[in-house]
């Protein structure tokens, strides 16, 4: 099955964020080294998973959701409650598939925003671009709407 982009949307703390176009998430594995002296080949071993991404879209001084998020950065909060949805529906008995954090197994678990960045063109729309770290474990959540 193949999910069209068009279905994508991020909900901050149960709020839509605006005028959004794209979000990435990227989920990596932490590798030590583990060779020693004498060794000729590099050997490794498996550190902790990382997550981190970004999102962007068009600016919007009125969306309550992109207001938390700058608002996120500047007092250092983490937001827990945060939906990357690959396919968002509010139709009964749709199902919706997203990327959340599991504060289910880490209640602490959330993104820390580390950046917001706007940019105006005089040919364009003034857009709105987020980068954010993980903190604790990520999980992809399908449900059915109720």
């Amino acid at each position: 099955m193949r999910l069209k982009g068009r279905y994508g949307r991020i909900v901050v703390e149960g709020n839509l964020v605006a005028e959004m176009r794209e979000w990435a998430i990227d989920i990596g594995q932490e590798t030590l080294e583990a060779d020693i002296f004498g060794d000729v080949w590099k050997e490794k071993d498996v550190g902790s998973l990382e997550w981190k991404g970004t999102f962007s879209g068009f600016f919007d001084p009125t969306d309550t959701a992109q207001n938390a998020i700058r608002n996120a950065l500047i007092t250092g909060n983490v937001i827990s409650d945060i939906k990357f949805y690959d396919k968002y529906s509010t139709t009964s008995g749709d199902t919706v598939y997203y990327w959340t954090p599991d504060t289910d197994t880490n209640p602490n678990a959330g993104i820390i925003i580390t950046g917001v960045s706007m940019r105006q063109a005089h040919n364009g729309l003034e857009s709105f671009e987020v980068t954010f770290e993980g903190t604790g474990p990520i999980k992809h959540v399908t449900e059915t709407v109720a």
